[in-house]
């Protein structure tokens, strides 16, 4: 409640997330310390307004800030999945980069939109995750561990294995529909020995 009403007093962004700060403790810094003793919450909330009707106004526009940063980060990586490969050439990079960015600021559009600087972080996280995972090499990479020789063996014999089943399944449903074998081949494209094979082990439970 302290923390939401000292925000509320200063204007200050209720949906930030803390992620992007000046370090005080950096030698850049000239920083100065008017208070040598931590405020306790008891003195910090004494020119507060902490009144549940103001709590509950700050605890909702807390929310939707909240919700501000995730809702750039999901729509620009869904973006960004599809749109990279139209920068797949040589020095394409800063392009790519550059276009996250520009797509990352055109999502910003709330009421109270995010900071620049934070909207260039998230470009930025975004633009070269996918620019590194979805290049070219890694589409390569990808196929070449999923399309190994034996795996598409695997894969040939799975959708054989399943295409005589449903052949099978069909030649015995034939049968019971009083088909002669040798029609029950020819509406197949098998030989005849082939079907009756197919309903000696469908007999037997095999």
């Amino acid at each position: 409640a302290v923390e939401r009403a000292i925000a509320q007093e200063l204007g200050a962004d209720p949906g930030y997330s803390g992620l992007i700060i000046k370090n005080p403790a950096h030698s850049y810094w000239q920083t100065i310390e008017v208070e040598g003793a931590p405020y306790s919450l008891e003195r910090l909330a004494s020119g507060l307004d902490l009144s549940i009707a103001a709590n509950k106004a700050r605890t909702q526009v807390d929310t939707s800030g909240l919700e501000r940063n995730c809702s750039v980060f999901e729509e620009l990586r869904h973006w960004s999945y599809r749109a990279v490969s139209g920068y797949w050439r040589p020095n394409g990079e800063s392009a790519w980069l550059m276009a996250v960015r520009d797509q990352a600021h055109s999502l910003n559009l709330f009421r109270e939109p995010l900071q620049q600087k934070e909207v260039d972080q998230i470009a930025k996280s975004v633009g070269r995750w996918v620019w590194k995972r979805f290049s070219p090499a890694a589409r390569r990479d990808l196929i070449e561990r999923t399309h190994t020789p034996e795996l598409q063996a695997k894969r040939g014999a799975k959708k054989g294995a399943a295409k005589r089943q449903e052949c099978m399944d069909k030649a015995m449903l034939m049968t019971l529909a009083g088909h002669s074998t040798r029609d029950i081949a020819a509406e197949l494209g098998v030989t005849a020995m082939t079907v009756s094979n197919w309903i000696k082990r469908a007999k037997s439970g095999k």
